[in-house]
């Protein structure tokens, strides 16, 4: 008797372990690696903004805008996703000494989602 119940006990204590270690994965939200132009930077006008996340981001929920110091939307196209989705990228016009602001909205391949923001300054 004492043999089916250490088994059974193994058993639970395995199963219970490999489900927590599935959880990590569940768990492993995206964090934001980097900026382009980096926050608190002064550039000249950049082509675009990116922001690197050390996750894949869904594509139809992850966003990208660019804003002025008076908070109007200045960036020129929807974001896009590059590197495998790792990348959010948004195209920028020539844009005027001053201010910027990025805001982002992330969606990580597990569903969760975050958002953030960064200043640089363009001279």
């Amino acid at each position: 008797m004492s043999y089916t119940y250490s088994t059974r006990v193994r058993k639970v204590f395995l199963a219970g372990a490999l489900a927590l270690a599935g959880m990590g994965q569940a768990w492993a939200h995206a964090h934001v690696v980097s900026q382009t132009p980096a926050a608190g930077a002064a550039v000249p006008s950049p082509a675009e903004t990116c922001v690197e996340f050390d996750s894949p981001l869904e594509a139809a929920f992850s966003t990208l805008q660019v804003h002025d110091a008076q908070g109007t939307q200045v960036d020129s196209t929807q974001a896009v996703l590059r590197n495998d989705g790792h990348v959010l990228c948004a195209s920028l016009p020539e844009l005027q000494p001053g201010d910027y602001e990025g805001r982002w909205v992330a969606v990580a391949s597990d569903g969760h989602r975050m958002q953030g923001t960064y200043s640089f300054s363009v001279r």
